[in-house]
């Protein structure tokens, strides 16, 4: 780690219970500033602007390619339709039948899911060519 990236230097609590207090501290407050920002004046705008958002973007979808155009310009502004094609699988059993006989593997993404595997897991089978491992974390909660 670069001398940049470390992280500021801590006064760390005594005992381990004092760092599980000093991070439900932490917690609180965060959730305290956080509710604090919802409740501010600018985020109430971003409310009402993302919904005044919503209707002239879908007038402009609607009323665009039916006026043979595919952008408009305003004094400042030039809005265009773009379209893209997003895939849908309707057959899963075609679809890695095709992979397999293929090989065309980039289709699918290179993850596991994980709520499937530890499924297995949790039933004492094993899943050929995964492994795992363990992720600590503390988790904060009030007395």
């Amino acid at each position: 780690m670069t001398d940049a990236k470390k992280a500021p230097s801590v006064k760390l609590p005594p005992t381990l219970g004092a760092c599980a207090d000093e991070l439900g501290r932490i917690n609180l407050r965060l959730r305290e500033i956080a509710d604090a920002l919802r409740g501010l004046p600018l985020s109430r705008e971003a409310e009402r602007l993302t919904a005044r958002h919503a209707a002239p973007e879908a007038k402009l979808l609607e009323e665009l390619p039916a006026s043979d155009a595919d952008g408009i310009c305003g004094r400042a502004w030039r809005a265009t339709i773009k379209s893209k094609r997003v895939p849908t699988i309707q057959d899963w059993a075609k679809l890695t039948a095709y992979v397999r006989r293929s090989g065309n593997f980039e289709l699918f993404h290179r993850r596991v899911n994980t709520e499937a595997v530890t499924e297995l897991w949790d039933a004492k089978r094993q899943v050929p060519g995964i492994t795992g491992f363990t992720v600590k974390k503390v988790s904060i909660t009030k007395k």
